[in-house]
């Protein structure tokens, strides 16, 4: 394929992308039409019990309660919406599962693949074979050798025991003498991470490499996704200048323009920026551990007999397929942090969709909805910096949003988000939520009386809308 097909197909299944997320309808949210497994709910103890009578590492009642905690533990995010058990994501995850693992059926019984609606960029098994994939790592792949590559070295979790062995060797640890509690957990982290990472690496590798029909070149691509990197530190005040600028808000830019202070901003992520599938920072190196395994993987290959099968390329259909999964986390993501109450992060998520699909509904329903709840809770001085799980990817426009959000005053976030809200009205004049949640922004920034306005328009425009009872009593001052 030579560099004007190559750019005339990603341009294709650009153009596809945006018109199948930029519909009027914007993007439908999965939902439950299944019963939550039994094996998380009524089979906990007939589960555990038979996992624990099956392993050799512990003693059983040991392996008895890491089982029953783990299924509770799953049980648990189950409950909280976290998982998604059905639908096309899930769907699709266990579709990768099983073109890997077709020869081995053992495999598929002991497996249970789902995916976590959380925006880490994360994966992990629990001991009793339960591997979830959160949609904030989906999202920040490129190929599907990538996140096989993340399914092959999660089941090497499982295979090798890891969790049960780590248990094992804890107990081992009792016996012997350090200075501190914390020398302990460091020494376990340090020994157990680098470990099993890299022996679920060199598993997954094996697995992939065995495999003619895949491309191993790009599926070990997923560990360098979790590097810390954020090349946007330039482009980022800019990007918010314009997204909340207006003809009637001219937001002051000195609480913007800060780039000097990114500088401080990058020395406490490379801290923070940890997770289970990347394993943790090496305290005892001038290089994260990330960087080791990348360099590890790559010498595997080199000395293997891998080489690229012509049959491995993906199909112009499967591309497809898999960057419409991408971004089908990313909107589950966006709307979990939303439902959450992470709302100044849900409002980055709806700035980012919003440069790549302008129209559509979902993700200006999401910025409108965000905005107004981030207003409401800075004037009753409850407005949270919520500064976990933030992708990487945009952690310098959350950090700015954040601290933007943090000092303007309550007046000011108000009239900010009315009219950065009111820009896109035209657009959105037959959406019954959107209109909703401006006549809110109305009543916070015009006062109710200035708003009754907004009130009766709505009323006008959406006789039979879902909040139409709510608008009436507003108005009747009931």
């Amino acid at each position: 394929m030579n560099k004007f097909q190559i750019s005339f197909y990603f341009f294709f299944l650009l153009v596809f992308l945006t018109k199948a997320q930029d519909s009027t309808e914007g993007y439908q949210l999965l939902k439950y039409t299944q019963e939550f497994p039994e094996r998380y709910f009524k089979k906990i103890d007939e589960t555990a019990s038979r996992l624990a009578s099956d392993q050799i590492i512990l003693k059983n009642e040991e392996a008895l309660e890491i089982y029953k905690n783990s299924l509770t533990g799953v049980k648990k995010l189950f409950e909280m919406g976290n998982i998604l058990h059905e639908g096309e994501i899930y769907d699709y995850v266990n579709e990768l599962l099983h073109d890997l693992y077709n020869d081995d059926p053992e495999i598929l019984k002991d497996i249970n693949l789902y995916v976590t609606k959380l925006s880490a960029p994360n994966a992990f098994t629990t001991p009793d074979g339960t591997i979830l994939i959160n949609t904030g790592l989906i999202s920040i792949l490129d190929y599907r050798e990538e996140l096989m590559f993340i399914i092959a070295h999660e089941v090497g979790h499982y295979i090798k025991s890891h969790a049960l062995k780590s248990k094992k060797e804890s107990n081992q640890l009792e016996e012997r003498s350090f200075d501190t509690e914390e020398d302990k957990i460091l020494y376990l982290k340090l020994s157990h991470s680098r470990e099993f990472e890299s022996e679920s690496d060199a598993y997954a590798i094996s697995k992939l490499t065995s495999l003619s029909r895949f491309n191993v070149d790009k599926s070990t691509n997923a560990l360098s996704k979790l590097e810390f990197q954020n090349t946007s530190l330039e482009e980022v005040p800019t990007s918010f200048y314009n997204l909340i600028k207006s003809d009637e808000f001219i937001p002051d830019s000195s609480n913007i323009f800060v780039t000097n202070e990114f500088e401080e901003l990058n020395k406490i992520e490379i801290n923070d920026n940890q997770s289970v599938f990347r394993g943790d920072v090496d305290n005892y190196s001038t290089h994260p551990a990330i960087t080791k395994r990348i360099v590890a993987i790559k010498e595997i290959l080199k000395y293997s007999d891998y080489e690229l099968n012509e049959k491995a390329k993906a199909t112009e259909k499967e591309e497809i397929k898999f960057q419409k999964i991408k971004m089908a986390s990313f909107f589950e993501t966006a709307n979990h942090a939303f439902e959450s109450g992470k709302y100044i992060l849900a409002f980055n998520y709806a700035s980012y969709l919003l440069n790549l699909y302008p129209e559509n509904k979902f993700v200006l329903n999401l910025m409108n909805k965000s905005l107004y709840w981030i207003s409401y809770y800075k004037e009753i001085n409850d407005l949270d910096n919520e500064a976990d799980e933030i992708p990487i990817f945009f952690r310098s426009m959350y950090w700015l949003t954040a601290k933007y959000f943090k000092e303007i005053s309550s007046s000011d976030l108000k009239k900010l988000a009315f009219f950065t809200v009111s820009k896109y009205q035209d657009k959105m004049k037959n959406d019954d939520t959107f209109n909703f949640y401006l006549v809110l922004h109305a009543e916070n920034y015009l006062g109710k009386e200035a708003s009754s306005i907004f009130m009766t328009n709505y009323k006008k425009n959406f006789p039979k809308g879902k909040y139409t009872k709510l608008i009436n009593r507003k108005l009747s001052g009931t």
